[in-house]
């Protein structure tokens, strides 16, 4: 579903998304730190030593809310 999302994204010109996780104990420390925050697609934050997205490793949670510019 990461690799899905991201490919949509990109194709409607989203190019930044905000780091949302699922809020709860189950959130993966790493991953509750980037809770908040936006990262361009094409500059992917490192977690645990990997460039990643929002729902990668497997049973991440996580997901990569569309930052829309409005102008």
């Amino acid at each position: 579903n990461a690799s899905i999302n991201k490919k949509r994204q990109e194709s409607l010109g989203i190019t930044q998304f905000r780091w949302e996780t699922s809020s709860d104990e189950r959130v993966r420390s790493s991953h509750a730190k980037l809770d908040g925050k936006v990262f361009d697609w094409d500059d992917l934050p490192v977690v645990d030593g990997v460039k990643t997205s929002p729902g990668r490793p497997i049973n991440c949670r996580c997901l990569a809310i569309p930052v829309i510019k409005i102008d």
